[in-house]
């Protein structure tokens, strides 16, 4: 399997599994990242975290929300998955990430 390394605003790095959209997720507890390639390299859309990603990226699919549409529309091909169960470290994760890259689809 592929695997990435992503970046924190802390200089951390967190090693992701990279899968193709069209993968079937179990409910895992996870931090994950929309991404495509662009000029040769990983461009990350919209990081998030979750305790059920099966769910969480149906909700993106079908959402009406700002994010959930930037995301469809923004031609992602690609999901990181970073698994992590307890959510005060999928969270301190997804913010130290997020605050290290510009993101096109996070509204926060």
């Amino acid at each position: 399997m592929e695997k990435v390394v992503w970046k924190g605003q802390s200089g951390k790095e967190y090693t992701f599994d990279v899968y193709s959209l069209n993968t079937a997720f179990n409910e895992v507890r996870c931090v994950y990242i929309y991404t495509k390639i662009a000029d040769g390299e990983w461009k990350a859309v919209y990081v998030g975290q979750t305790s059920q990603l099966g769910t969480r990226l149906g909700q993106h699919s079908n959402g009406n929300g700002d994010s959930d549409k930037c995301i469809q529309q923004s031609r992602a091909t690609h999901l990181h998955v970073h698994v992590l169960t307890p959510e005060s470290s999928r969270l301190n994760v997804e913010t130290d990430i997020r605050n290290n890259y510009k993101w096109s689809c996070n509204m926060q």
